[in-house]
């Protein structure tokens, strides 16, 4: 019994300050009712004692002392009195996964058709489809590692962003897994996941894998390995059609390093699998029942928590509940809960637990522009929001509010897409003037200037057009006029018809010339449409810019012997 008296406490003590209230309620309640001697000098002393309420003249004080009781119970209650702890079942289905993807030139390699990149790719998707429960994240790395996507529960997000993930998005080159290993690890730390996953794909154990598999396994984590390659390799194919070469002019044969990379899955103490055409190592990297103690992998845990006896004090109310209903006290509150709720209104709601720019950035995510742009109070984002809802005027106005590049950049799209070809040369051009290697940028401008000169040419052609009809026109005018001069009336006669049957027939010309025109005006619009869909629209570019600003905040420098595969 000391032992029970020592451990108890209270879970929620700030709702003892209501006891406070029922001590004063308490005060008030016995205070003397006041004196009936004035009304003993005028009735009988037997017949007051039915006039005034309770015995001996003083009022019934019962039912406030049972209110009084009740408010101590339901304080008590509230505050969630403990003094004993019981076992609990935990059970942990649901793993944190960080998948990190090798983006460095080896991958191009061609040893798997078309190349490993692809044949990646195709298992990563396999992938996120065979994951159902749990949260996944994407990181990439070469020359340093990016975040692609946190970690989500909708893997399908990161899947729409796959034919994005290649080489040229990263904005330096190399193999630095150690660092990207690091990264998997703080974003499964911010999450608070006690036993995460980490799945690496790539052809070779980079810089520092082996500390950071050391230090991913010493926090709880494990790292398992998918070889993507072969041991023969195969060159490295370069833009110009030939193969990178290294500093001394040979080919680079980037190999599968297998051994190395079996060496860092049992470091990481997670297994190695080479890639394969089937499902056998999807199935493997998923399986969330091994030979494992660690907390996190389907296994029931037991976990020692405090039994709040609360409950049982809110048993005693019930007798006290029952008479305040009987006697009509708690009648009032009845007819207040059973009145029609007033409709909610989500928007008060997320107002309380998110700001404006956050429930824009969830309205984008589900694909509620209109919403998002009714929203977003960052003219980036609303600008986003606009353009995938096609009103690219409006997109371009809110994009113009951003002085950047890659604001001058999107104000450029919106306004090709809107077909004002001119305008978008001017934001292309200044956005290059700030950041003259945007790749994306520079093939915008390029495809807007084909656009131009195209819709140029055509301008010269009809105007070409008009301009010979109109001299032909005045030609067979003046023709006309020489032949009607010099020939007999009869012969005039005969020219007159000749030219009423001319003038019909150039009447029913001019009657089809709009018809011919409004033709040449929908070949034009589709013209337009198929250059404008030249113009990218994909999360490649946004990805190559996001990686480029993190790569400049960064600022550090590279190794100097780091090579460039």
């Amino acid at each position: 019994m000391s032992g029970l008296l020592a451990e108890f406490h209270f879970l929620r003590p700030q709702w003892l300050w209501l006891l406070p209230l029922c001590a004063g309620l308490l005060w008030l309640m016995y205070q003397p009712a006041g004196s009936l001697s004035v009304w003993k000098k005028i009735c009988d002393t037997e017949l007051l004692r039915y006039l005034t309420v309770g015995r001996d003249g003083q009022p019934r004080r019962w039912p406030l002392v049972l209110a009084s009781l009740a408010w101590l119970l339901a304080v008590l209650a509230l505050a969630g009195p403990v003094w004993e702890k019981r076992p609990m079942p935990l059970f942990r289905s649901d793993v944190s996964r960080v998948v990190v993807f090798d983006l460095s030139r080896s991958m191009l390699a061609t040893d798997l058709k078309p190349n490993r990149l692809s044949q990646a790719r195709f298992k990563l998707a396999d992938l996120l489809d065979a994951t159902e429960e749990g949260q996944i994240a994407l990181v990439t790395y070469a020359g340093e590692p990016f975040v692609v996507s946190p970690l989500t529960q909708d893997a399908n997000t990161i899947k729409s962003m796959l034919g994005a993930v290649d080489p040229s998005i990263m904005p330096v080159q190399g193999s630095e897994l150690g660092e990207a290993l690091t990264l998997a690890e703080t974003l499964l730390e911010r999450v608070g996941a006690v036993a995460g996953e980490v799945i690496l794909f790539t052809d070779s154990v980079g810089l520092g894998a082996m500390d950071a598999a050391r230090q991913l396994r010493a926090a709880g984590h494990r790292l398992s390995v998918v070889g993507v390659g072969t041991a023969e390799g195969a060159p490295i194919p370069d833009r110009g059609g030939g193969f990178f070469k290294a500093a001394d002019g040979s080919i680079v044969i980037p190999r599968l390093e297998e051994p190395g990379l079996r060496e860092l899955a049992n470091v990481g103490g997670g297994l190695y699998l080479r890639m394969r055409t089937d499902q056998v190592d999807v199935n493997l990297l998923l399986d969330p029942v091994r030979d494992d103690s660690r907390l996190g992998d389907g296994l029931e845990q037991e976990s020692l928590q405090w039994r709040e006896e609360g409950p049982w004090l809110v048993l005693l109310l019930l007798p006290l509940a029952a008479l305040a209903f009987r006697r009509g006290w708690l009648a009032c509150f009845a007819v207040v809960f059973l009145l029609p709720a007033p409709p909610s209104h989500g928007g008060v709601w997320d107002d309380l637990f998110l700001r404006k720019d956050q429930q824009a950035a969830q309205a984008l995510a589900e694909g509620r522009n209109e919403d998002a742009a009714a929203l977003a109070q960052d003219p980036v984002r609303r600008g986003e929001a606009l353009y995938r809802s096609d009103n690219f005027e409006a997109a371009a106005k809110e994009f113009g509010q951003d002085p950047s590049a890659t604001g001058h950049y999107n104000r450029g799209t919106a306004l090709a897409k809107e077909g004002k070809l001119e305008e978008a040369l001017e934001a292309l051009e200044r956005s290059l003037e700030l950041q003259p290697d945007d790749a994306d940028a520079i093939h915008n401008r390029d495809v807007v200037r084909q656009m131009l000169e195209q819709q140029q040419q055509q301008q010269q052609q009809q105007q070409q057009q008009d301009q010979q009809q109109s001299d032909q026109s005045e030609s067979d005018e003046t023709t006309d006029s020489q032949q009607q001069g010099e020939e007999s009336d009869d012969q005039q006669e005969q020219q007159q018809q000749d030219m009423a049957a001319e003038g019909e027939e150039q009447q029913s010309q001019q009657e089809n010339q709009p018809v011919d025109a409004e033709e040449l005006d929908s070949e034009e619009k589709q013209a337009l449409e198929q250059w404008l869909r030249r113009i990218p629209d994909d999360p490649g570019g946004l990805l190559r810019r996001k990686f480029l600003l993190e790569y400049q905040r960064r600022g550090s420098p590279p190794p100097a012997d780091r090579e460039d595969w």
